[in-house]
């Protein structure tokens, strides 16, 4: 019988996977963190390691930026969109 490996899901991934993912320069994730205050775990390398919901919340502060939204609006405004299953930012009806 041959031997198959499992699929493991990814749970984190590095900066510049993130870059690629969202198609944003490293730059702009660093200055969007520390701008907005976002909280990002790091490894014992101290490097940034990211999660879903940390790609998630850069995924509408790239959406809202595009939208036009400067930093202050975004913080006011980012409960107000979400991100569907298949990674499209939405904006929220209340």
């Amino acid at each position: 019988m041959p031997y198959k490996e499992h699929q493991v899901k990814k749970i984190y991934w590095k900066i510049g996977e993130v870059s690629g993912m969202l198609n944003i320069k490293q730059c702009k994730i660093r200055f969007w963190i520390k701008e907005l205050g976002i909280e990002i775990s790091r490894n014992r390398k101290d490097a940034r390691i990211f999660t879903e919901i940390n790609i998630q919340l850069l995924r509408k502060i790239k959406f809202m930026r595009e939208e036009g939204y400067q930093l202050q609006g975004i913080l006011k405004n980012l409960n107000k969109y979400s991100v569907q299953e298949n990674n499209q930012v939405k904006r929220i009806e209340i």
